[in-house]
């Protein structure tokens, strides 16, 4: 009994439910922010979504069979040494000329050497010397075409410059190629077979969008900062909170009431955000469904008191609410910055960004989207990571921070304010003083 009564002297509860009502009534009465924010809100979850589908679109794989057409720089000159010219090597390069001209358009040319060895000593005399211009996709060297089995070695460049031409892809190429000239020789030129390299890279759309994605969500999350900050930093600069509490209004029911309209709007705004998403079908969020809600929503709380701080910084209510999403735009740069100068991700740094809610969020989001399919889990398990634990954690302890540092701006800047009353009376006092004395 004792306590309720304590509590009710520090929050009485019609002063709680005056506060909710005139908070009620200023939302009511701000329509048109209250539509600019869905409408930001629709535009970044929106965003957010047309960024996945890009990404999944642009790393579709994509089927290109391996043809001679196929190598980065135009190769068109082979090199045959050995026994060529029996019938079967004849068969192998007349049809490698007309499959070539019939793949890229053009004529193949065609080096004879009556030996491996001459091969290789005349080519890399004309490297040395620097009038090596040729560009060869593979050369055959005819050990036996004679009797059966034939003996036959393809010959590959493995000296290649890797930025223009990977020496494993020019090996593979050739292996398929050629088989597929062997192919036609034996079932036909009707006949043939397709063989292609295809990257994967459906996960690398959900690793990139792990990166992007949770920054879009905070973008779409913090368009309600004109509805959250507006009306205290008008209060606070203003006469109508000042006179509330000549009227006896206690201060803690003026932001209990404020946070109580202010974290509903946020669960219905951060709803309608996963909502969109889930609906969108963005794979990382369905995913990682109940986390992602669950991140958003608890965040919340320590956001909203976290905002209600930063509004005593600020003399004009209209310009409030850019200048904090600008500045909490900024911070979001921050983790970058950070990973490029110290090049570390460390345990150390989650602890430092939990302690600015929506960075924390941002972080979190990151740490959870990356993981899906197979590799999904389980809400338990992120509170249990050692990686995540802090920005779970910390979603509750910014709370107390904030409140605390809340509690300590409005006793000090009462104090302060007083002070300089003092001051300023005593100096006014001391003048007219002065000026009555002279005019004695």
């Amino acid at each position: 009994i004792n306590m309720a009564k304590s509590c009710l002297k520090f929050c009485p509860l019609n002063h709680y439910i005056a506060m909710i009502y005139r908070r009620v009534i200023m939302y009511k009465r701000s329509v048109k922010s209250l539509l600019m924010t869905l409408l930001g809100l629709a535009l970044f979850s929106v965003l957010g979504i047309g960024v996945q589908y890009l990404m999944i679109e642009l790393m579709k794989p994509k089927y290109k069979p391996i043809t001679f057409d196929s190598y980065r720089q135009f190769k068109d000159d082979f090199v045959i040494s050995g026994d060529y010219k029996q019938d079967f090597p004849q068969k192998v390069i007349s049809r490698i000329d007309s499959k070539f001209k019939a793949e890229t358009g053009k004529t193949a040319s065609f080096e004879y050497y009556d030996n491996i060895d001459t091969l290789n000593e005349i080519l890399y005399k004309r490297q040395t010397e620097g009038n090596y211009s040729i560009e060869v996709p593979f050369g055959i060297d005819f050990i036996n075409s004679t009797t059966l089995p034939y003996s036959i070695t393809l010959l590959i460049n493995k000296t290649t410059n890797e930025e223009l031409e990977n020496s494993e892809s020019i090996q593979s190429n050739a292996h398929i190629l050629f088989g597929n000239v062997l192919w036609n020789l034996e079932f036909g030129t009707d006949s043939t077979f397709s063989i292609s390299f295809m990257k994967m890279q459906l996960k690398m759309a959900q690793l990139l969008f792990s990166l992007l994605g949770p920054m879009l969500i905070i973008c779409s999350l913090m368009t309600i900062i004109s509805l959250v900050i507006t009306q205290p930093v008008a209060d606070i600069r203003g006469e109508s909170r000042q006179y509330m509490i000549q009227c006896n209004l206690k201060i803690t029911p003026y932001w209990l009431a404020t946070f109580t309209i202010d974290i509903i709007v946020w669960i219905i705004l951060c709803t309608l955000v996963w909502a969109i998403y889930c609906i969108g079908q963005v794979q990382s969020i369905l995913d990682n469904i109940l986390t992602t809600w669950y991140l958003m929503v608890f965040t919340g709380p320590s956001f909203i008191v976290f905002l209600y701080d930063f509004s005593f910084f600020f003399k004009d209510s209209n310009s409030a609410s850019r200048q904090t999403f600008l500045i909490m735009v900024v911070l979001i740069l921050l983790p970058m910055l950070i990973t490029v100068i110290v090049n570390s991700d460390s345990v150390g740094l989650n602890w430092f960004y939990s302690l600015i809610p929506h960075i924390s969020l941002m972080q979190a989001l990151g740490a959870i989207l990356i993981n899906g399919g197979s590799r999904k889990h389980s809400l338990s398990y992120y509170w249990k990571l050692e990686s995540t634990f802090p920005f779970f954690l910390m979603q509750f302890v910014d709370i107390v921070i904030y409140t605390f540092i809340l509690i300590l701006i409005e006793l000090f800047r009462n104090k302060i304010q007083r002070s300089l009353a003092k001051k300023n009376y005593k100096n006014n006092t001391d003048f007219l003083s002065k000026l009555k004395a002279k005019h004695q």
